[in-house]
């Protein structure tokens, strides 16, 4: 299945199982996305979400190694960026403030991704220089796990 508006979007993955990140971040990839990570630490996350200039959307893991991403969350809710967690619990451990939003169980099929930029006013036209097409080349890749 084709997924065009996810052509372009910079998509950042924070899950702390590597193979469901790396799956999850190949077929985003293929699908014309451009992937920040993945990343498996909440701390190195952080990090990266600060530098990361435009994020375009956030898949964010609830549980990353014992800690909750919620503070990671909080951030990209400031700045605006859609989330979708991802998690292998009880969808409703989410606190109230995130009650209503995009949830997955694991793995979060593309699909998840593509209705949530669906959903969301994510359709403005991206700048000429996205890299889209180009691979995964120049995006933070050195997620430890």
């Amino acid at each position: 299945m084709s997924y065009p508006m996810l052509a372009g979007r910079r998509l950042l993955v924070v899950e702390d199982e590597m193979l469901i990140a790396e799956e999850l971040a190949e077929r985003l990839n293929d699908a014309g996305a451009e992937i920040i990570g993945p990343i498996g630490w909440i701390d190195e996350a952080m990090a990266v979400a600060e530098q990361s200039g435009r994020i375009d959307a956030a898949i964010l893991d609830v549980n990353l190694r014992g800690e909750t991403v919620f503070p990671l969350a909080d951030a990209m809710v400031a700045r605006g960026v859609p989330l979708l967690f991802v998690t292998g619990y009880d969808m409703a451990s989410l606190p109230p403030r995130f009650a209503g939003m995009p949830c997955s169980g694991k793995p979060a099929p593309v699909s998840a991704v593509a209705d949530l930029l669906r959903s969301v006013e994510c359709r403005a036209p991206l700048p000429a220089s996205t890299g889209a097409g180009q691979g995964r080349q120049g995006v933070y890749s050195g997620g430890r796990y």
